[in-house]
């Protein structure tokens, strides 16, 4: 993945599974929006699954985490991770973007597998 001088190349593929991260940011949040009616309880439930899947995120999945996971856990995290917006967003009565999500999620997974050239 470096070029020459120890740059480092930024792949389309990472990029897109870094949007796709922030996507599961705003499903669960959206999901955990729409659990109550009192706006307070709202907000209060949304920014509280953001900060729970910001420390699931810090502490497992940022290349700058404490004990960051690679290999079979990775894909595991992956795999939980998305598996958690989609559920969030099928369980939000968005089904058309739950499957959108999984999709490109697949997709993007199979192309981190993929030996990079």
């Amino acid at each position: 993945m470096s070029t020459r001088a120890g740059t480092s190349r930024v792949r389309l593929a990472d990029v897109a599974l870094f949007v796709l991260e922030l996507a599961v940011y705003v499903a669960v949040a959206w999901w955990a929006y729409r659990l109550v009616d009192n706006v307070v309880l709202k907000a209060a439930l949304a920014l509280a699954a953001i900060a729970v899947m910001g420390l699931i995120w810090a502490r497992y999945g940022s290349p700058h985490a404490r004990r960051p996971v690679y290999g079979v856990a990775r894909m595991a995290l992956w795999l939980l991770w998305f598996g958690a917006g989609v559920a969030a967003l099928w369980f939000a009565e968005l089904p058309v973007l739950a499957v959108v999500l999984a999709v490109a999620f697949l997709w993007i997974f199979w192309l981190q597998l993929r030996p990079r050239r």
